[in-house]
């Protein structure tokens, strides 16, 4: 799709329609919550619709999905683990690193300009719509990360590495909405070892309540 505001894909259009439906139907007190792979996301900074002409279409897919319930969404939850690198502002990010997870936080929170396809593919391939993924609040964006180290694949990072990215990201200024973790029957296996430190670093922010 290369109008954000007006996709005609027909999967993200029925997508869309139907959140909108569920959410109407539910109620204010309903959450609607994305939890996408980088590659569907941030990925379209550096690429969007393709990363060279018959490669994978999906760089940056959810993205028309995401402009469309940014007023309804509770909260986006990216996946920041099983990650090839991916190129954010700052420069290309490897998967498995502090500055991976808090640049591409980052760029949610400020917003980032989409790549338009007709710099390396030909007019065809012009964004007609937006060219900026508009910033998301501060309290939609959570880290999305697994529970254990290794227990979803690459990139994972232990409870003290995650703590040290949310630092880093109040330090920045930025006030996000907390984290949301996979496999947490894998750490009531391994002694709760994420999500004590966790528990205990939230419980010191805002009277607990981030």
């Amino acid at each position: 799709d290369l109008d954000l505001a007006n996709p005609t894909t027909p999967v993200i259009v029925n997508l869309i329609y139907a959140l909108n439906a569920i959410c109407k139907h539910f109620g204010n007190d309903f959450l609607l919550t994305f939890a996408p792979e980088t590659h569907f996301v941030q990925q379209a900074y550096g690429y969007y619709g393709t990363t060279c002409d018959g490669c994978d279409l999906r760089c940056g897919a959810y993205l028309p999905v995401l402009y469309a319930m940014r007023d309804r969404m509770s909260w986006l939850q990216v996946q920041y683990y099983n990650s090839g690198v991916i190129n954010a502002p700052e420069g290309p990010q490897t998967c498995g690193t502090e500055d991976f997870v808090v640049y591409l936080a980052k760029m949610l929170a400020d917003g980032f300009p989409i790549k338009d396809g007709a710099d390396y593919l030909g007019t065809s391939h012009k964004l007609k719509g937006p060219k900026n993924f508009p910033a998301l609040r501060q309290d939609q964006i959570v880290l999305g990360v697994p529970s254990v180290t290794g227990s979803a694949g690459a990139g994972t990072l232990n409870a003290s590495a995650y703590i040290s990215i949310m630092n880093k990201l109040r330090q920045m200024g930025y006030d996000i909405r907390g984290f949301m973790t996979w496999s947490i029957n894998w750490d009531k296996h391994y002694n709760y070892e994420w999500s004590n430190p966790i528990r205990s670093y939230i419980n010191s922010l805002n009277n607990g309540t981030a």
